[in-house]
């Protein structure tokens, strides 16, 4: 069996599936404190529009994060229910979004498949505004494929 590589943070999950629900939680958590301490409603209008705005940002910016491992060959790609396979010779290009999000690029039957990913969050802060170390690695690994 190959050794596969990690691309994406081991905090995927996390990110993924429960930072989305904190800003719930803390809603809730203000609405019932703020309601004991007998709050106006005028007050607690505009926090929960907050809570709201936050849970809505980070649910959209993290619902089509995945999990990336990659070996000499394949590209393993998982949402944690299900994952897919694909050649490292379908790789087109790797990109970074924003600060911290990146995008692979596969071209699959003449279309363009995108597949959004957190790197580390450790090599992320040792290098911030550098390439990482693991995209350097991933883009020999394609170069030396094809």
């Amino acid at each position: 069996m190959e050794e596969k590589k990690r691309l994406s943070s081991s905090l995927t999950l996390t990110y993924k599936y429960i930072a989305p629900i904190f800003p719930v939680a803390q809603a809730g958590l203000v609405n019932t404190v703020a309601r004991r301490a007998a709050a106006s409603s005028i007050f607690m209008n505009p926090v929960n529009y907050f809570f709201a705005g936050v849970f809505l940002l980070l649910f959209f910016s993290f619902r089509g994060l995945k999990k990336v491992e990659y070996d000499k060959h394949k590209l393993i790609v998982s949402n944690y229910l299900s994952s897919s396979e694909f050649d490292l010779k379908e790789v087109i290009e790797i990109k970074r979004r924003l600060f911290y999000f990146y995008i692979i690029h596969i071209e699959i039957e003449n279309e363009i498949k995108r597949i959004k990913f957190m790197p580390s969050i450790s090599e992320r802060i040792r290098s911030p505004f550098k390439k990482l170390d693991s995209i350097y690695a991933f883009e020999k690994a394609i170069q030396t494929i094809k």
